[in-house]
């Protein structure tokens, strides 16, 4: 995979929804109407293993990856066997491609992947990184017979290489800005994109979102539209030991009391989304112990993810102002420390730094040291720097992300909160920096007690 293009990294273009640098905008008006012909070729070549099982494709600007997971666990304890893929890598790039909520064997992946090369011989170009990825992992489910895939878009919909299958449901989660360079109408644009995973034989799960971009989605025609604020509500939600609580009502039912071990303002949206996708899969409602079953235990990696307790170190992926805001709220309202509040965030080109920094400024912190994330794709230090400065945070710059993580962990003490932010590539250093410091210093194993969270007003 080394030798294909990797959209997830490359700059030129990525930012304003690119499929390939120097291709159209799949925001824009000059989509191409074949831009998925190589990608059906490619599957067609290994037997159209996207049609092997029913499908959920899940898209949105913020959250499908948590609506992935949680609806896979929902899934699971319904009985199903249940092939999940998601991006981009938070890792290794076998927790992108899972079987029943478990990284794919490394043996079944280099099976699928040659498989793939071998396709795609037959080709006139070859596939990017995303593309051999999205077949290898339909390959792969089809091979392990699963009894229903749960697909995370990777970028907007419509000429996405997941959407090569035929979505069953189709979740959209919310409508941002992002993979797009704005102007008049980016909104519609945005929607119209991720609009593009309806069939008509769907059904279609929104996310909170305006009646003009809800009306784009649904132009599509599906057999059935269920829509937060019309059927679909969380009422009640508040913070509890360990995660959230809320009751759930969806078209099919409703549902009390429903805990999820996770951390976040979004935790029940996606949570009431997660539901919704597998309700409208089996039209009909689920039984509260499976819920139960299904939420118990539930790790959202990178998602206001507690990686330590002493000192109170936090991932997130947070990389567009909507979640930023919404881990700077998160960090405000449900958890508190005795000590300081420090975060190390990178960003990358494309994101608007000064819109991000008005956002982290709710988060209370006492310091951030701003780097370079490990990607192609960094955004200029100095301009980040400039934003966050003039946003009123107070800031150093550290150039090289693993001399930054360190020179935090130097500085964070037990009593303390370090969160980490910004963008997903920094995410699998910044683990295995700060494990290996912990793991030295005999800091954060765990022992001591919780850290304290904030209780409702």
């Amino acid at each position: 995979m080394d030798g294909l293009v990797d959209h997830e990294t490359s700059t030129p273009g990525i930012a304003e929804g690119r499929l390939r640098p120097g291709g159209t905008s799949v925001a824009g008006s000059d989509i191409a109407d074949d831009e998925l012909e190589s990608m059906r070729q490619l599957c067609g070549l290994l037997g159209d293993p996207q049609h092997a099982a029913p499908v959920i494709l899940v898209t949105g600007t913020n959250g499908k990856g948590t609506v992935a997971t949680l609806l896979t666990r929902l899934l699971m304890a319904s009985g199903l066997t249940v092939g999940t893929t998601t991006s981009p890598d938070l890792g290794s790039v076998l927790q992108r491609v899972m079987l029943d909520d478990e990284p794919l064997e490394a043996e079944v992946l280099s099976e699928a992947l040659e498989a793939v090369q071998l396709a795609a011989g037959a080709l006139e170009a070859p596939p990017t990184r995303f593309e051999a990825l999205i077949a290898a992992a339909y390959r792969s489910f089809a091979d392990a017979a699963v009894e229903v895939m749960v697909v995370e878009v990777g970028m907007l919909g419509r000429s996405d290489a997941t959407n090569v299958a035929d979505a069953q449901v189709a979740v959209v989660t919310n409508i941002g800005r992002d993979h797009t360079p704005g102007g008049p109408g980016w909104e519609q644009q945005v929607a119209a994109a991720k609009a593009g995973i309806v069939r008509r034989e769907s059904t279609v799960v929104l996310g909170g979102m305006d009646d003009e971009l809800a009306a784009v989605i649904e132009a599509e025609g599906p057999e059935r539209v269920v829509r937060v604020g019309h059927g679909l509500e969380v009422d009640g939600d508040q913070l509890a030991v360990g995660g959230h609580q809320a009751e759930l009502r969806t078209e099919w039912g409703i549902h009390p009391e429903v805990f999820v071990s996770a951390f976040g303002s979004w935790v029940a949206p996606n949570a009431l989304l997660a539901v919704a996708a597998a309700e409208a899969f089996f039209d009909r409602a689920l039984d509260d112990e499976v819920i139960d079953e299904a939420f118990a235990g539930v790790r959202l990696r990178g998602r206001a993810e507690v990686l330590a307790r002493q000192p109170l170190i936090i991932l997130d992926s947070a990389h567009n102002p909507e979640a930023v805001m919404a881990l700077a709220d998160t960090l405000s309202t449900e958890f508190d420390v005795v000590g300081s509040r420090m975060a190390v965030v990178g960003l990358l080109v494309g994101r608007d730094p000064r819109l991000i920094a008005e956002a982290l400024v709710q988060a209370r912190l006492d310091s951030v040291i701003l780097t370079s994330p490990p990607s192609p794709r960094a955004a200029d230090l100095a301009e980040v720097v400039a934003a966050f400065t003039a946003a009123g945070l107070s800031v150093e710059s550290v150039v090289d992300p693993e001399t930054a993580l360190a020179r935090a962990m130097r500085h964070t003490e037990e009593e303390d909160l370090l969160v980490v932010a910004g963008s997903m590539t920094l995410l699998p250093l910044a683990r295995d920096v700060i494990e290996a410091i912990l793991e030295v210093d005999g800091r954060g194993s765990g022992q001591g007690p919780e850290p304290e969270f904030l209780e409702p007003d």
